[in-house]
Formats: C-alpha cells, structure tokens, sequence
C-alpha cells in the first residue's frame, strides 16, 4: 500500500521548491559562483523526508568548470539516520509503499518535475498505488 502521507509531502516539497528537485541525482549539492543549493530526486526527498540524511563524507565530485558548477553528488545514506539502512531506491520505494516498476518510473533520472508529480497523482488515485505508464 502507498504511503500517502509521504507521497503528499514529496509531491508539496517538490511544488513548493521546484528549483530544489533534479531526479538526475538522489542528492547533490550545487555551488555556481557564490550560490550553493542541495536538491533531491523523489527518492531522495522521500529518504530526507522520513529522518534519512546522505553520506556527504563519501560523495563524488562533478565539477562543470565552463559554466563555473561544481556538483557534489551523494548516492550513500547516512546508516544511522535510516533503520535496516539498504540502497537508496529499494529504500526510498519502501518508504512510499510503492513497487518496482512504479519505482522506475518515478525514479527515472530524464522525469521532470511535472511528469513525478504527474506520476505521484496517478499513484495516489490507483488503490492499487501502481502508476500505470502513459
């Protein structure tokens, strides 16, 4: 069964910031020029948004020197911040109640904001909480 709740609270979080949600990355921190910013895919927000917290002590760096970006990314949750701590989807698709092919779907790193929150309203009309593809 979805987890409503959380779905609801990605979806807001998403609608609220959507500047702060990138489904390329599960999270990443982005500095350009003297602005920094930390963004999450639906997985990601959903992981932060249950207590979780990424392992910035073991991200990778993604430097864009043309444009003056510097990316660095995390895909490592912190274990103590999320009980039974496994790889980021199955427990970010754990978390919202939701199965693998859904999962897919809403983690796929091309999906916009629109298409997740697309995504999200189909999972939260289906009982079944299976979002059907388009």
């Amino acid at each position: 069964m979805p987890n409503h709740k959380l779905l609801v609270d990605v979806a807001d979080q998403i609608r609220a910031r959507p500047d702060l949600h990138d489904n390329q990355y599960w999270a990443a921190r982005i500095k350009t020029g003297t602005t920094s910013f930390t963004t999450h895919c639906a997985g990601g927000w959903a992981i932060v948004l249950s207590g979780g917290r990424f392992d910035w002590r073991r991200a990778r760096c993604r430097a864009h020197h043309a444009p003056r970006r510097h990316i660095l990314t995390s895909a490592v949750v912190r274990p103590e911040t999320l009980p039974d701590s496994e790889r980021i989807s199955p427990a970010a698709q754990r978390l919202l109640g939701i199965d693998s092919a859904t999962a897919r779907r809403l983690f796929n790193p091309t999906a916009s904001s629109t298409e997740v929150l697309s995504i999200i309203k189909d999972i939260l009309a289906t009982p079944s909480g299976t979002a059907h593809a388009p």
